[in-house]
This record gives structure tokens, C-alpha cells and sequence, in this order.
């Protein structure tokens, strides 16, 4: 029988974009976190507005005259899941059963669609469905753009990652992105051709792009991050990135060697590259990193630090930017008004080793004042270590340590990279963040 109450919510439901999971989240979450904070608000308003008008919930199809015993448990579970997966999920997307349990009023039934976990409710009478409780004591996500200032920083490692821009510039965005993510597509199509003309090319902002392929279900992710990796050697990355994202219906390992053809790399040292898979650790490590600092789906940005989660519109970063260059500018009135910097700080000392043109580590934290004390190690080749701001310009010899220092006396982040390196410096490079 047709049930009025049952169509009303499906054809709100319908109305809603399809991706009412997210395929972008790798772990337990929000369903609605990538789809914006304003398509959250509105679709969640009209999915309870249909449930408080019609149905005082999501009906199963019954009636009200329907027994109220309770289900059991699996029951209620199994019941949840057939609902779900018929009037929820869109066609050939399936939902499986986590874990079940017994929380009071109501029956907690955790649904897995796509690698994404969602803690779902059922009344233990089988008749209504919540199929995401939210919580009453947690604020709803802000506005895009909203509170940048209070956003917690985090210390986000760019790595030896290719940089877009000026790698001087005062804010850094370093984007975990998936090459097969639609999603990251659609920042790269929508968003980042805004913050190039305005901040990329400008020198107010510089791009980094690491790694962080969603295997379980993008498997062509990580084998176009490789390959990018090794059209990064001939120093060819954006370029190569641009094609892996116009193309990205057509990822493979034929094409990828094709369009590393086409931007005029050394073909065999393309393919050689590729087919073994040169810089499989290249891109764990950046998988690894991204996990650490808690990204758990793509794309997720830090800029200067700061997350912003999803693909969001110019706007979001434009504001978050914007505050960032405001904040950079009085620190630096700050530092201006000094006459005298207090060299009184520490001493901190590092050991970097330079090994198949990148340094371990690729990016050192001090204070302003510090005393920094380097141990400079080349396992590879003879090169130049230089440090411009603070007048640095070491030989490095193969297999020798050599002992670098000096003061740390102005605040920002600064590059080191090498020099009579064969051309590597924009490979061969790190950070030195000053405090």
C-alpha cells in the first residue's frame, strides 16, 4: 500500500544531493560533513520538518495501529538495514552492519556504507528510524568562513613536497588531497583557479599538495600519487597534477605514461620510475603524516596551520587567508618596532641528513633568540647547504658532517635548500620556522 507519510520523506530525501554518505570519509564521522554547512542546515531542517509534520520520525511503513511490542536487537538491526538500503542508499551502494546495541530508549545500530561508519537509532518498537543522532551539547559546524580566528593551529609538516607559488610566501596551504577523490576535483575545478590569480601568483600564499589516496575505494589513488611523484623528479609535479585531475576518469598506468610524454618527460626514466614503484614510501609517509594531524577524509586543507575539512568555496579560504595575512602583518609591525632582539634565547640543536636529494628532517621549529646548531650529513653527492636569511652558505661533502650555526633572529618561515645540486634546490629543500 502507498503510504502518503513514507512518500513525503522520500521525495524530501530525493530532492537532497545523492551523496547522503559520504564515499570521502575513511572513518567514523558525520555523513553531512562534506556536503557544506549550509546543505547540513537545509537538509536536516527539512528532513525533521517532514518527520515533526507527518510522521514523528521515519516511519518503516507501518501503521499506527501498529503492536508496540519490541523487537529484539538483530531484528530491529536487520530491519534498519533493509530500510536503509532500499529507500536511502542510491542504486548499487550497500550498507552492511557494524556494531548493534541496546543504549536505553532506543537500539543503536552502526551502519558501514562505503568504508564511512554512522551510529544510527531505532525505537524498539521497530517503527521509527533516526538515521544519525545528533548531539544536543555540540554546536552546529559554523558558517564557511566563520570564527577563523578561533580555529586551533596544528603543527603540519609540509615535507619535501612540491610547493605552488613562491616558497617564501607568508601563508602556507598544504592540501591532503586523493587524485580519484571527486571531491578534490571539485576544488581543484571550482575553488583553486580563485586562490591562484588572487594569492598563489600574487606571492601571498604558496600550495602543497600531499599525498593521501583512499585505497579501499579509489584504487587507482595511489598509483597516479606515485606517478605524480615521479613527475615531480623531472620537476614537472603541478603540471602533471593538473592532468591526473582534468583527466580523472581515465587514470591509468598507460596514461600516465602518455601524459608524461606529452609534457616532454624523459619517457624511460618516466616508466622505470612508475613500474617500480619508486616512491611508494613517498607516498605512505604522506599518508601517515596526514593521519597523524587527524585527517580522516579528502581533500583537507591547513592553512598555516588551520583546517578546513572538505571541498569549500573560495570564500572559506579567502577568509581564513585574509585573517592570517592580517594577524602575519602585525606580528611583523611587532618585530619592525624592535631595536634590539633578544638573542638570550636557547640553544637547539638538529642533525639533518641529505639522502636521494631530500633532508630528513624537512622542517625545524625554534624561538625567536634561539642559538640554532645544525649537523648537516650528505649520503648522496657533494652540494652547497644555504640558509639565505640568516647569511648561510656551507660545502657539504659526501659522507662528512658538517657544523652549521647561527641566529635565529627574525620570525617567519625560511627555506633551506641546496645549492650546486644539479639543479634539485627545488627539490632538495626544508623549513625553518622561526617563533
Amino acid at each position: 500500500m502507498d503510504n502518503p507519510e513514507v512518500r513525503e520523506v522520500e521525495d524530501i530525501l530525493k530532492e537532497a544531493p545523492s551523496r547522503s554518505f559520504s564515499p570521502e570519509k575513511s572513518q567514523s564521522g558525520s555523513m553531512w560533513q562534506d556536503m557544506g554547512t549550509w546543505r547540513f542546515i537545509a537538509i536536516v531542517v527539512a528532513v525533521l520538518l517532514v518527520v515533526s509534520i507527518f510522521t514523528n520520525g521515519l516511519r518503516f511503513g507501518v501503521t499506527s495501529a501498529a503492536v508496540a511490542d519490541p523487537l529484539s536487537l538483530d531484528d530491529a538491526a536487520d530491519k534498519t538495514l533493509s530500510f536503509v538500503n532500499t529507500n536511502l542508499l542510491p542504486p548499487g551502494t550497500t550498507a552492511t552492519v557494524g556494531e548493534k546495541k541496546d543504549v536505553g530508549d532506543l537500539y543503536q545500530v552502526q551502519l558501514s556504507v562505503q568504508g564511512q561508519l554512522v551510529d544510527s537509532y531505532v525505537t524498539k518498537d521497530g517503527r521509527l528510524l533516526f538515521p544519525q543522532g545528533i548531539d544536543l551539547t555540540a554546536a552546529l559546524p559554523s558558517p564557511a568562513g566563520a570564527d577563523t580566528q578561533q580555529l586551533a593551529k596544528v603543527d603540519v609538516s609540509a615535507d619535501d613536497d612540491a610547493v605552488k607559488g613562491d616558497k617564501n610566501a607568508p601563508i602556507t596551504i598544504i592540501e591532503f588531497s586523493d587524485f580519484q577523490c571527486p571531491f578534490c576535483e571539485r576544488f581543484y575545478t571550482d575553488t583553486l583557479p580563485e586562490l591562484d590569480e588572487k594569492y598563489i601568483k600574487t606571492g601571498k600564499a604558496k600550495l602543497i599538495y600531499r599525498d593521501f589516496p583512499l585505497e579501499n575505494i579509489h584504487p587507482n589513488a595511489r598509483p597516479a600519487a606515485e606517478a605524480a611523484e615521479c613527475a615531480h623528479e623531472q620537476g614537472k609535479y603541478y603540471e602533471f597534477h593538473d592532468k591526473l585531475f582534468e583527466n580523472q576518469q581515465s587514470l591509468s598506468d598507460a596514461n600516465y605514461k602518455k601524459w608524461a610524454r606529452e609534457l616532454g618527460l624523459d619517457a624511460a626514466k618516466f616508466d622505470d620510475c612508475v613500474d617500480t614503484n619508486k616512491y611508494a614510501d613517498e607516498v605512505s609517509k604522506d599518508l601517515a603524516d596526514g593521519a597523524a594531524v587527524g585527517v580522516t577524509g579528502t581533500p583537507a586543507f591547513f592553512v598555516n596551520g588551520k583546517l578546513l575539512s572538505g571541498a569549500q568555496p573560495f570564500t572559506a579560504f579567502e577568509a581564513l587567508i585574509e585573517a592570517e595575512l592580517a594577524a602575519g602583518s602585525a606580528d611583523s609591525n611587532e618585530v619592525t618596532a624592535a631595536a634590539v632582539v633578544d638573542t638570550s634565547g636557547s640553544t637547539k640543536k638538529f642533525t639533518i641528513v641529505a639522502k636521494k636529494f631530500r633532508f630528513t628532517p624537512s622542517q625545524l621549529r625554534v624561538q625567536q633568540g634561539d642559538t640554532v646548531q645544525l649537523d648537516v650529513k650528505s649520503d648522496d653527492v657533494d652540494f652547497d647547504f644555504v640558509l639565505d636569511e640568516f647569511g648561510v652558505t656551507e660545502k657539504m661533502l659526501l659522507g662528512k658532517v658538517t657544523k652549521v650555526e647561527f641566529v635565529a633572529d627574525t620570525k617567519g618561515s625560511f627555506t633551506y635548500t641546496c645549492g650546486n645540486c644539479d639543479g634539485k634546490e627545488d627539490i632538495m629543500k626544508g623549513t625553518l620556522i622561526v617563533e
